[in-house]
Parts: structure tokens; sequence; C-alpha cells
């Protein structure tokens, strides 16, 4: 089928063919550093989670460890005694930023101790849910009474509306009380979102330097081609238009071919 096609059309096919292996070339190494992206702005974001679980729960932990010596060395036995003496240990208790996390403590479902709100304090709150339907207080007591463990909740965030929280509950040894905390992960969103920006950016940078690069390796190529195709074309035109003379009888004979290149043309016109 080739030997059909012009010497010229087979240099543009194969031109052809380069155009489309750099545009595929182009295509996968922009979604392989998207992939790159998308990859690394995960591993962050579990990154950052775990360390919001862990960090939350070992201040669960230690404060349970904490209320349970400070009731011990106290040696006070009424209930009520107890718990007045929980909430001056938790309620200044505050960690992140803006203050926005802190310690509660329930028994199991009646809040003993709950900085931001005390109007609550020895009200029963296991009917209290989030938009989702999850019963956050009972389900944190479950997971007190389990060794302790995560409820995942969406709760209002004081000047930023509904947002994702994580909270961590555990029982305080020695009573029939659990203290929890919780933070808004809303933080681990906008530091991914930042982080996804910066490596878009950076991203982009190298994929445009290397299309300048390839780029102009590749219109060199292309221009070679065309160079060759076109250098080709034109010394067969002239060999074939003076061998056309001589067959058809019309032909100077003592003509000589006049030979511009080194290569098999010129050896064939020589």
């Amino acid at each position: 089928m080739l030997q059909r096609l012009r010497i010229k059309t087979r240099i543009l096919l194969i031109i052809l063919g380069i155009v489309i292996l750099f545009v595929v070339m182009a295509l996968y190494i922009t979604s392989t550093v998207r992939q790159i992206r998308d990859l690394g702005t995960e591993a962050t974001s579990k990154a950052m989670l775990e360390g919001q679980k862990a960090k939350i729960k070992i201040s669960s932990h230690a404060m349970a460890m904490a209320l349970a010596e400070a009731v011990k060395k106290s040696r006070l036995k009424q209930p009520d005694e107890i718990k007045d003496s929980l909430r001056p240990m938790v309620n200044p208790a505050r960690h992140e930023d803006d203050l926005s996390v802190f310690f509660f403590i329930y028994q199991p479902n009646i809040n003993i101790v709950f900085p931001v709100k005390q109007a609550d304090q020895g009200k029963d709150l296991g009917s209290l849910k989030d938009k989702n339907g999850v019963y956050v207080i009972r389900e944190l007591h479950q997971k007190a009474q389990a060794g302790g463990g995560y409820v995942n909740y969406i709760w209002p965030k004081p000047g930023a509306g509904d947002t994702p929280k994580l909270s961590y509950a555990e029982m305080i040894p020695g009573l029939d009380m659990w203290v929890g905390t919780g933070i808004y992960i809303d933080n681990i969103d906008k530091t991914t979102a930042a982080l996804q920006a910066e490596m878009d950016q950076l991203a982009g940078k190298e994929i445009r330097q290397m299309q300048i690069v390839a780029g102009t390796i590749f219109l060199a190529i292309v221009a070679f081609c065309f160079i060759v195709a076109l250098g080709i074309s034109s010394g067969l035109s002239n060999l074939i238009r003076n061998f056309r003379d001589v067959a058809e009888g019309k032909g100077d004979l003592t003509k000589r071919i006049k030979v511009e290149s080194s290569d098999e043309l010129g050896d064939l016109g020589t």
C-alpha cells in the first residue's frame, strides 16, 4: 500500500505520527502529574486526620487519668461533691488556636460538665443528634464503655456553621462517668485545599516548561522532516524531468544533469 504513495506523502505521514505521539505523551504526562498531585493531597489528608485522632485520644486519656487521680486523692464519696470537684478542673481546659476544643463529662447520658453551655449541666442529652441523625452522646457513651472510641458527626462551629467534627470518649477509672473531647476537622480540608493549589501551581509550571522544551524539539524535528521531504522531492522531480525528456526523444543528450547533493540521488544523477 505504501508503495502507491509518493515519497513526500510518506514523510508527511511520518510527521503526522510524530505529532500524534507528541500529543499522546503530553496528555499522559499531564494526567500522571495530576494523579501524583491527588495521591499527595489524599495522603496528606489521611496523615492529618490520623494526627487529629491521636491528639484527641491522648488528651482524653490524660484527662480521664488526671480526674480519676484527683477524685481518689480528694477522698470524696458523695456524687454531688465529686461532680462539683470535677467542673473547675475541666472547665478551663481548652486547646486549638480558636479555643474551640474543650472537654465534657457525662454519666452516662446526663451532662455533668459542659464548659461552653453550662445551662445543660444536669440534663439528659441522650436524644441529641446531628443533622444526619447521629445520636452523638449515645454513641460516645457506647464507645467509652467499649474501651474508648471515636464518633464522626456534623456540629455547628461558631462563625462557620455546620462543620464536620470528630470526638473521642473514654471512661474515667473508678467512676461511672466518661470524659471526651472533640475537634472540628474543617482545618484538614483547608490545609489540603491550600496544598493542592500549591501543587497545581508547581505542576503547571513544570508542565509549561516541559511543553516549551518538548515543543521546541518537536518543531525542530518537523522542520527537519519537511526539509528532507522537500530535498528528496525536488531532487527526484529534477531527475524525472530529465529522464522523461530523454525517454520522449526531446532531450539534449549532451546536456549534463546538475548534481547538487552527495547522497544517493546525487549518485543517480551522476
